[in-house]
């Protein structure tokens, strides 16, 4: 993909920024492939692999800048859409984010993570049908405890508890150990009447997390 006129040079630039990179001399690399992409400005993937690693390391605004630029030259870049997105999510800028967020999933319809950030999105936004929409979508793509407690709790906010505790059941199955999904169904089951299994859950949250002051 390179249009400049030194390749070697822009070669040795990459390929020494990378490794130093591997050796942990992250802001040494950082420039060396920043040096390389100042041979060719235009280079769509070193300006998203520059921000991707900016991204990593919690630099937001350094991310979002090469993330921009390779969009500016390749537009439907998945991965510059994606992080994009959950960069402007970070930053509550929800409009931003979803666009960026929805063309990525465009682009790739089995991103786990584009579902995800949408469902959350959407989430805040009080837009739970579109929220659960999103997130049971990302419960398919990678069936975690976090992600039946999220779903679980969705459904408790839209007033389905029957489907929530199956999902919260399902956490607690996975991960005995999750505090937050213990006490959620020990709180369904509370409103239940159910009060004896109520006060099991809460019990084992209390003990999981005895710092919580809601146990």
């Amino acid at each position: 993909a390179y249009r400049g006129a030194d390749r070697e040079d822009f070669i040795d630039q990459v390929e020494e920024g990378i490794l130093l990179i591997s050796e942990g001399r992250t802001r040494r690399g950082l420039r060396m492939l920043e040096a390389g992409l100042a041979l060719d400005e235009r280079h769509a993937e070193l300006s998203f692999t520059i921000g991707e690693y900016y991204f990593n390391l919690g630099k937001s605004l350094e991310a979002a800048v090469f993330l921009r630029r390779a969009l500016d030259e390749q537009g439907d870049h998945f991965g510059a859409r994606l992080l994009l997105g959950l960069l402007s999510g970070d930053e509550g800028e929800a409009e931003s984010a979803k666009i960026h967020l929805q063309r990525a999933l465009v682009l790739d319809a089995q991103s786990f993570a584009a579902h995800y950030g949408l469902g959350r999105l959407f989430a805040r936004e009080g837009k739970l049908d579109d929220a659960l929409s999103h997130l049971r979508r990302a419960l398919e793509l990678n069936p975690s405890p976090e992600m039946h407690y999220l779903v679980g709790r969705t459904y408790l906010e839209l007033g389905r508890p029957e489907k929530a505790t199956k999902h919260l059941q399902k956490a607690i199955r996975l991960d005995p150990h999750f505090d937050v999904a213990q006490y959620s169904l020990g709180f369904i089951y509370w409103q239940s009447n159910r009060t004896s299994e109520a006060r099991e859950h809460f019990r084992l949250a209390y003990e999981i997390n005895p710092q919580d002051a809601d146990y």
